[in-house]
């Protein structure tokens, strides 16, 4: 979703045809904080300047624990949309 919001010019709002500005607005923030935080990961070098990160090292069993965890922790409502 990040990348098509990218390469489109279009918010993940106006591509998922959200017409609630709050709604929209929370999409939006959390398509960019996910989709910067894997572009950071897969940025990562180590001191030899090769990658430290894959999108499968990103996103083992531990990191969706952790991803889990956080969200459990921040006390954010579930929207069923």
């Amino acid at each position: 979703m990040y990348n098509q919001a990218i390469t489109f010019h279009q918010s993940p709002s106006q591509i998922l045809n959200i017409h609630n500005p709050w709604m929209a607005y929370q999409i939006d923030e959390s398509v960019l904080y996910f989709g910067r935080w894997v572009e950071s990961k897969l940025n990562e070098r180590d001191k030899k300047g090769k990658p430290k990160h894959t999108i499968d090292s990103i996103f083992n069993n531990s990191t969706k624990a952790s991803a889990t965890a956080l969200f459990e922790a921040s006390d954010a409502d579930v929207i069923d949309i």
